[in-house]
């Protein structure tokens, strides 16, 4: 272990970052051996013979002994300011791959001590094992706070333009896992690099990034979901055409090794996972478009549209045994989203997911029924609600029991009424009551509160590094500033000074940034309202940062009652 001191090898020149197959079998005797020696000798190893050893347990998934893991620990704490980036990215990569409780205490000093190095030399800077640092944290969860983030994609920036497509998915991945929404001067030149780079994205690499996307409430750029278009439909048409030439599908295994999915290029899990967030892309609020002549089209649209039809292709072959319930469920949701967003898209594809439609709804609402977990947040707004006198219930299952907001204000509904409307019935009830834009129908508002916490929301790497380049954003209006400076070696020449802040997240997604204080509204939050909306409810949203500076009970009670007359403000608006 130690005849290699500083080498590449290892586990930064692998691709696939999570991966450990080809792993022989971790009960495998000789490796009890190798640890029981290594506990006797482990004062004496290097960084570097630290950081390969417990790399390549990782890679046997060999999780070893509490004896080991201590006296590992220790050795390794003691040394690591003696490491370079290549044992700090081993060792953070193996610990969060084996799920070593150890990980809690070395991961923030990795952290510290690989954003140094980094610093101190920016020649250093290796996109393997940034990425591999960025995949460690999010696999364990473990956060680093805004300016590590930052620093990390200012150290990026510098190599995006030799990222391959599994590093680059890998790094908006973990991203969008710790729920750090990248700076617009990244997110251009990540797509710069996504659209040009040779080698291809696969199936799992599209889904990942999309899922990125989706999770962060951020626009893909045309060209680069052009590109993603492009591959599905290519790798479609060619497992087609090899379907017809060998006569019939594999029962049991694809060309790509999945299980469960006969005839499909997918894993199941990663189709329920691409089609869940193609969905929930291809729902939310355009911005970009083109004019041709006289004819306007979205061509975002046309790409999002070409996208899910092309998951959606791969449903009938997926059998839903395979899929685990999350998935399932995700299945569900972007039926949902389909059937209540874009109503002709659903009709045309829902052939393709019938055979998934019960047991994902059935998934979907096994997921609903279960126990709430309240937070103090919740019950305080409660409490509020109950001093102002105002009727309402929690946990409250509308829609026909396929949402619970978080309170139902039941005063505002007829008696019966939290079923969503669809636009009438063929048997002629009245359905006065059940529009809520049906101008004879004053009375009900229909409206739910949701409190929404920090999980709700994406933050900034960086508010003093916050700036925008013009990639046009669903939350923002589609205008953003410059770029912002302070990298790990104290300025970034690929981002200009911002010449005005973009918008963030305000009480209805769409507020300035300083309002959001750099939070913008996660992809399943907005997913959430506009199925509320759809349903003819009135979302009001209660957010954390703006109920945490109140501090008195009047002030809440004012608070509220303020975004209760602006709900009505508004429903009246939109009646006359």
């Amino acid at each position: 272990l130690g005849s290699t001191p500083g080498s590449t090898s290892g586990g930064t020149s692998g691709s696939n970052l999570g991966s450990t197959s080809g792993a022989i079998a971790s009960s495998a005797p000789w490796l009890g051996r190798v640890e029981r020696r290594v506990v006797q000798t482990i004062g004496t190893y290097n960084p570097q013979d630290l950081s390969t050893l417990l790399w390549a347990f990782a890679k046997l998934e060999f999780v070893p002994s509490f004896e080991f893991q201590a006296s590992f620990e220790e050795r390794a704490i003691g040394s690591i300011e003696t490491c370079e980036t290549q044992n700090l990215a081993n060792m953070a990569w193996a610990y969060a791959a084996l799920a070593l409780p150890g990980a809690a205490s070395v991961l923030p000093l990795v952290s510290e001590n690989f954003e140094a190095l980094l610093r101190d030399d920016p020649r250093k800077i290796n996109p393997t094992e940034l990425v591999m640092v960025l995949w460690a944290y999010a696999k364990f969860g473990f956060d680093p706070g805004a300016e590590s983030m930052s620093n990390l994609e200012s150290a990026c920036l510098k190599v995006v333009d030799q990222m391959q497509p599994d590093q680059l998915t890998q790094y908006l991945w973990a991203s969008a896992s710790l729920r750090y929404r990248p700076r617009f001067c990244f997110l251009r030149k990540y797509e710069e690099r996504a659209q040009s780079a040779p080698a291809r994205f696969d199936t799992e690499a599209v889904t990942l990034t999309l899922w990125a996307y989706a999770t962060l409430g951020l626009a893909p750029g045309t060209k680069l979901l052009e590109r993603f278009a492009d591959e599905l439909e290519t790798i479609g048409d060619f497992h087609k055409h090899n379907d017809k030439h060998n006569g019939k599908h594999n029962d049991k295994h694809n060309d790509a090794g999945s299980v469960g999915c006969s005839g499909c290029i997918f894993k199941p899990q990663d189709l329920s996972l691409g089609f869940w967030s193609a969905a929930v892309l291809v729902t939310q609020p355009s911005t970009v478009t083109v004019t041709t002549g006289v004819t306007t089209y979205d061509v975002r649209q046309t790409q999002l549209v070409r996208i899910v039809t092309s998951f959606a292709s791969h449903l009938p072959f997926c059998d839903p045994h395979f899929i685990t319930p999350q998935g399932l469920s995700a299945v569900f949701a972007a039926s949902l989203a389909l059937k209540a967003l874009t109503p002709g898209l659903h009709a045309s594809l829902e052939g393709k997911w019938a055979h998934l439609s019960t047991p994902a709804e059935t998934q979907w609402r096994v997921a609903k029924t279960k126990n709430p977990t309240v937070s103090k947040l919740q019950c305080d707004v409660g409490l509020v609600l109950e001093s102002m006198r105002i009727p309402h219930v929690a946990e409250m299952p509308v829609g026909g029991g396929l949402i619970r907001p978080d309170f139902v204000l039941i005063g505002t509904f007829p008696p019966g009424g939290t079923e969503f409307w669809e636009g009438g019935d063929d048997e002629g009830d009245d359905d006065t009551n059940k529009n809520p834009a049906n101008p004879t129908n004053p009375t009900y508002q229909r409206i739910v509160v949701e409190v929404d916490g920090p999980f709700h929301y994406s933050r900034e790497p960086s508010r003093d590094t916050l700036g925008g380049d013009g990639l046009e954003d669903w939350f923002s209006g589609g205008n953003g500033g410059g770029g912002g400076g302070g990298g790990v070696n104290g300025d970034d020449d690929d981002c200009e000074s911002p010449a005005s802040a973009p918008k963030g997240v305000g009480r209805d997604g769409d507020g300035d940034h300083e309002n959001g204080n750099g939070r913008w509204p996660l992809g399943s939050t907005v997913l959430r309202n506009q199925l509320l909306t759809a349903w003819g409810m009135r979302v009001v949203t209660v957010t954390y940062h703006e109920w945490e500076r109140l501090g008195t009970r009047s002030a809440k009670e004012t608070h509220v009652a303020g975004l209760l007359e602006n709900a009505s403000a508004m429903d009246a608006g939109e009646k006359q």
